[in-house]
């Protein structure tokens, strides 16, 4: 059965993925690391068939950026190039191009440094343009591990008044995964 998952991406890289032109689409890569900024999908446990919803919060409000239905996931060193390097003047013109992003958003919004996995995607969606969670989906929104469930603190009649409780991978509970597909599935209608 798949699950899903959110992954944290803080204020910056989502104003700059709001930046994109509109024909970019959302990345068919997204990279994990060893750092809360860069979370390890596989030790959160994501795998294929499983989805991914990018998410940051702007104004006290859960956004959903986008949605990644998971192909597999691979070691960084498999999808870059051998030269890349941590500087922009290192990097691979064709893989940038691959990418479909213009190469000033490439490096803001995928954060591709210090980085040892890489997610692909099967489908993607977004990246969405001011598309929220419900107040009333966010009051109730469940995170579960392995052995239970948790509401993330500081979420107050369905406004989130801090951020740390979201940073990271964490899979949504069935409830919750059902209110991001339904704020999706709205959207696109």
């Amino acid at each position: 059965m798949a699950d899903s998952f959110t992954i944290y991406w803080a204020r910056d890289r989502a104003e700059a993925l709001k930046s994109l032109p509109k024909t970019a689409g959302m990345s068919k890569v997204l990279f994990g690391g060893p750092h809360q900024s860069q979370p390890s999908f596989r030790r959160a446990g994501v795998k294929a068939g499983d989805l991914v919803y990018p998410i940051s919060i702007s104004h006290g409000r859960l956004q959903i950026l986008g949605m990644v239905s998971v192909n597999t996931i691979v070691d960084a060193a498999d999808v870059m190039p051998s030269q890349f390097g941590l500087h922009v003047q290192n990097n691979n013109e064709q893989w940038i191009l691959d990418s479909g992003w213009p190469e000033e958003f490439f490096y803001k919004v995928l954060c591709v440094t210090c980085v040892d996995e890489a997610l692909l995607a099967l489908t993607h969606d977004g990246p969405f343009d001011a598309l929220y969670l419900s107040e009333q989906a966010t009051d109730k929104l469940t995170f579960q591990n392995r052995r239970s469930m948790r509401k993330p603190k500081g979420v107050e009649d369905g406004k989130i008044k801090m951020s740390l409780p979201f940073q990271g991978i964490y899979r949504l509970s069935t409830a919750s995964a059902d209110a991001f597909s339904q704020a999706v599935r709205g959207y696109e209608t």
